[in-house]
């Protein structure tokens, strides 16, 4: 367990993406809560590559560094018809409603029973204290809120709550009334993409595998492929632009938009070619840490059996949270 004011925390995140030693079940660290230490340890860990996450049961911050993630470059993501044909009805915005979108998050997007989302306005305080760090803390990471507005019922019909990197943007989690709204999860990740290319992003974050993030052009690299990226793009400039449509324009608008340069698609020069992508999930994954004989060192770092039961803990966390939607 990493303690709050870990001293060495910056060598310990590395060494965690680098090698997989630390982690639990391969994937998690994880530290008590704590107003003061918690805002600076998500900063550093969103820095490093890590999905900073909650657990609600155990009052421990979670921090995500998945096998594999799903990638896309802003510039490459697939508009379908329905998108483009519903886009009229609704209106995009940055930041206009970032409580309630938390709130309908927590509502609507769940494991198993409506309530245990893992983002909750804890966790999300904690995020709105990340923007308010010093810069030199904060090292750029900066989260978000995206909505999308039904303009003729004024609803709120789909949003998400992000972070940003240098010219990284990393989904966390989101929520979409589909029955109300059709579609409109759909739109609203395709409306975030362009806002993404505008303002100059060159790759996007969208976490886990799922069949809605490959329909949206999102391909599946290993953890070594992520690394070199995240270290490739965290400390590129990129221009802020990311604000909310006037209140008389349509997300169609958006969608219609196309720079004066062809797209940028995610090859080459966008995802580090070190190690290619997975064509399956079932793909065997390069691993991290091997010893001479091939084996993955497991190296334990905890020593109490406070910090084993925990632990005992983090597993099971880890396997419900890695049934969430996004």
């Amino acid at each position: 367990m990493l303690r709050v004011n870990e001293p060495q925390v910056d060598a310990i995140l590395e060494q965690a993406a680098d090698t997989g030693r630390f982690l639990v079940d391969e994937e998690w660290l994880f530290s008590r809560l704590s107003s003061e230490h918690s805002p600076p340890l998500i900063a550093k860990a969103a820095w490093h590559g890590f999905l900073p996450m909650f657990s609600k049961a155990e009052n421990l911050l979670l921090l995500k560094m998945h096998t594999e993630r799903t990638l896309v470059a802003p510039g490459s993501i697939h508009v379908g018809r329905q998108s483009r044909k519903r886009a009229a009805q609704f209106r995009t915005s940055v930041n206009e409603a970032f409580d309630e979108v938390v709130k309908m998050i927590e509502k609507h997007t769940y494991t198993s029973t409506p309530g245990d989302s893992w983002l909750t306005p804890q966790l999300s305080e904690l995020y709105k204290t990340v923007n308010q760090l010093p810069e030199r803390v904060r090292r750029g990471v900066r989260f978000y809120s995206f909505e999308l507005w039904h303009k003729d019922s004024g609803k709120l019909a789909a949003g998400e709550i992000g972070y940003t990197v240098g010219a990284i943007y990393s989904s966390c989690t989101g929520f979409a009334l589909k029955e109300e709204f059709p579609g409109s999860g759909t739109l609203q990740l395709c409306a975030l993409g362009k806002l993404l290319q505008q303002s100059g992003f060159q790759l996007w974050d969208l976490g886990m595998e799922m069949d809605y993030k490959r329909s949206l052009g999102g391909t599946l690299y290993p953890r070594a492929s992520w690394i070199a990226s995240e270290r490739k793009f965290r400390q590129t400039e990129v221009d802020l632009n990311l604000r909310s449509q006037d209140a008389s324009a349509t997300t169609r608008e958006l969608l219609v938009w196309s720079p004066g340069a062809p797209v940028t698609s995610l090859n080459c020069d966008i995802i580090s070619d070190e190690v290619a992508p997975l064509g399956s999930i079932d793909t065997i994954i390069p691993s991290y840490g091997a010893s001479d004989s091939g084996e993955r060192q497991k190296k334990k770092v905890h020593t109490t059996e406070e910090e084993r039961s925990t632990c005992k803990q983090i597993s099971t966390i880890g396997r419900i949270c890695a049934r969430l939607s996004r």
